[in-house]
């Protein structure tokens, strides 16, 4: 809502200022942080400066006035009483703002509204008027005496009163005035007493008076400290005139009775020497307007309709036409129409159309602008039939400059940034293209210099820019990732290295279990060693049974009948050996041995088989010795029933054949069930050859 009270200088305003004057709502609003504030200060003389800040803040109507301020006695003055007027309020928080001085409101109960806009009713502060002093200590007052109706003067003026001119000198400069009266005497009594005498002629009327007072010439009373004194300051106040198109009727040219044409604005301009006017409403200028500042309210369109404009400035309007004397012409913050012509200096000016040089005109552009949308653009003619000089600098947007065909023409444009275009009309003097942005040259002869720099490169650079940005960002994600697959590998690696503590530990438990895999082994080993000693035991008892076999051998080569009894001898011994073998001790041995191959590990299986495998081999012998044992019984069977054939007792041979398969722990109860023909024990076959009932004969293989 503030952006229009300053034109981009509200900040500036709030720094220095404790108020902010909204012209459109007709509000002040005190600032933020604001404790103190002083009406004098702080709204009527900022207000003041408000008004001349900017031409349009002048077209807001009045927001104060003043009364009071009067010199009073010893350099003081009457206390000033300030009112808000033409609608105007002021936006404060009592409960925070101390406020010094007396505001009331011509339009409202108060002057005073919270942010919300509700009326406040602050506690009332008079006013202290220094003016009369009194020198009774009580009765009447000189207020009672000068506010009394019913006052008349009714005795000759005596001749030595003063005149209008020492009353005027009087009023003007007297700072001290006072009525002297008695204790108790009344107002009535005072202008009904009878032998009071001002002059000796009729006293002058109050009329006269007063225009003696106001008629009195304003130089001849500039005592500094007096009324007369403050008013010839005025003169030093620069003056303005208002013009207002729309106006219902003519006035005087004040802000709040502007005149209702231009030309009455200029004659009164003229006549009292102001040089600013404030306008609202399109013109046509129809006569000279010189040395003037024309400001305009609401963009209205000026046609300066070829008068002479001599060193007169415009702001904020919309100028279009021809005009004379043009070299100290000042347009500025303004639209250039369609079909205006230049000549002067241009500053912040937006260009709406087709443009051309004044003949002979030096025209300078400043940080203006194209006021055409889309591809279109305004066009700035040299003059095709005159010559100029052209510079346009800071420009922004689209411009084509034509006609520049005299060898005494003179351009130069620079871009901030901007599109520009030499048109091929221009065939002859120099031209110069500086700036960022895109140029075309189509000129005809004309000298042309290049010193711009193509918008499409700074573009490229900055898309280079913006992309080299790009990979920096990926490559900072890139960072960012890499550092948390780092984090992660750290974790990783901190698992591993937990774990291979772990393993440490295990491989340590598994060497106590190597040691005591090897310690069982030992063991193993020695049982192997208990086992080997047990077969070598065992081989030399087969060896023993081999003797024994050998000698029954040659015992039974030479056996008879006789010698059954050492027969019966040779099968107790072989009976004997074979008893000496302690079966149960290797038995014991070998489940020992097994109890211990099964507790191992699989890794030592193979060893364990195989020292297995040769227990089992030597159980195999024993089971050999058993078959030998059974060969042995076959054969003696067969000695028993030759020497039965011999003639031998059957109940004798059969006694000694049971005892000696007895002896071998054979089942003797079916003898003749035997039908072995060879027993064979370690390298010893015995084979009985052609077995019949008369004889018998062994053979040794």
């Amino acid at each position: 809502m503030f952006a229009v009270l300053n034109y981009g200088s509200y900040d500036l305003w709030q720094n220095y200022h404790k108020v902010t004057f909204d012209g459109p709502n007709r509000i002040i609003r005190v600032n933020d942080g604001v404790t103190e504030l002083n009406i004098k200060s702080d709204i009527y003389s900022d207000w003041k400066e408000w008004v001349i800040t900017r031409a349009d803040n002048a077209y807001w109507l009045p927001a104060c006035r003043a009364i009071g301020g009067d010199p009073t006695v010893a350099g003081e003055t009457a206390g000033d009483i300030y009112f808000l007027q033409n609608g105007w309020k002021l936006y404060i928080d009592l409960t925070k703002v101390k406020v010094t001085g007396v505001l009331f409101s011509d339009d409202f109960d108060s002057a005073y509204f919270d942010f919300n806009g509700v009326i406040q009713f602050p506690a009332q502060v008079s006013s202290l008027v220094s003016g009369i002093t009194s020198s009774s200590g009580g009765g009447t007052t000189p207020q009672d005496v000068w506010t009394y109706s019913d006052r008349s003067l009714t005795q000759a003026v005596s001749a030595s009163a003063p005149t209008t001119a020492e009353i005027a000198q009087a009023v003007w400069e007297y700072l001290t005035r006072t009525l002297t009266e008695s204790s108790g005497t009344s107002p009535q009594e005072i202008w009904s007493y009878s032998s009071r005498t001002l002059t000796t002629t009729e006293a002058p009327s109050a009329s006269a008076t007063a225009a003696a007072v106001w008629n009195a010439a304003n130089t001849s009373y500039n005592t500094a400290g007096t009324m007369g004194g403050l008013l010839n300051e005025v003169d030093y106040i620069q003056k303005q005139i208002w013009v207002n198109l729309d106006a219902a009727s003519n006035g005087d040219g004040g802000q709040a009775t502007p005149y209702d044409n231009i030309n009455d604005a200029i004659d009164k301009a003229e006549t009292d020497g102001i040089d600013i006017i404030n306008l609202i409403g399109d013109i046509t200028l129809n006569r000279n307007f010189k040395n003037f500042t024309l400001r305009g309210i609401g963009l209205p369109e000026v046609n300066l309709n070829g008068q002479n404009v001599k060193n007169s400035k415009f702001q904020n309007v919309r100028i279009k036409g021809t005009y004379q004397e043009g070299s100290g012409v000042i347009v500025q913050e303004s639209i250039l129409q369609n079909g205006a012509y230049l000549e002067g200096f241009f500053e912040n000016c937006a260009l709406a159309g087709d443009l051309i040089c004044q003949d002979t005109a030096t025209v300078l552009l400043k940080d203006c602008v194209s006021n055409i949308p889309g591809t279109a653009r305004p066009t700035i003619s040299m003059n095709a039939g005159g010559t100029s000089l052209l510079s346009v600098r800071g420009y922004n947007g689209g411009l084509t400059i034509k006609d520049c065909n005299s060898a005494s023409d003179r351009v130069t444009v620079e871009m901030n940034p901007g599109s520009l275009t030499f048109d091929s009309s221009c065939t002859n003097g120099i031209m110069v293209a500086r700036g960022v942005g895109k140029f075309v040259d189509n000129t005809a002869g004309a000298s042309v210099t290049n010193e711009t720099v193509n918008q499409s490169i700074t573009d490229d650079v900055e898309n280079s820019v913006s992309a080299v940005q790009a990979t920096v960002n990926t490559i900072n994600t890139n960072l960012t990732t890499v550092d948390g697959l780092v984090r992660t590998v750290d974790t990783v690696v901190d698992g591993i290295a937990t774990d291979l503590a772990i393993v440490d530990t295990n491989v340590d438990t598994i060497n106590t279990n190597v040691d005591t895999i090897n310690t069982n082994v030992d063991t193993i080993n020695t049982n192997l060693n208990t086992a080997n000693a047990n077969i070598n035991t065992i081989d030399g008892k087969i060896d023993v049974i081999d003797t024994n076999v050998d000698e029954i051998e040659t015992i039974v080569r030479d056996i008879d009948v006789t010698d059954l009894n050492s027969l019966s001898s040779s099968i107790a011994a072989v009976q004997s050996s074979v008893d000496a073998i302690d079966t149960t001790t290797l038995s014991s041995n070998i489940a020992a041995t097994q109890a211990s191959l099964s507790a191992q590990n699989a890794v030592i299986q193979s060893s364990i088989n195989t020292a297995y495998g040769v227990v089992v081999g030597n159980s195999n012998k024993l089971d050999t010795i058993d078959q030998n044992v059974d060969d042995i019984e076959s054969t003696t069977n067969q000695i028993y029933s030759t020497q039965l054939n011999q003639g031998n007792t059957q109940s004798s041979m059969n006694a000694k054949l049971i005892e000696l398969w007895r002896l071998a722990g054979l089942d003797a109860t079916n003898i003749t069930d035997i039908t072995d023909t060879s027993i064979t024990f370690g390298d010893v076959t015995i084979t009985i050859s052609a077995p019949d009932n008369n004889t018998t004969r062994l053979t040794r293989s």
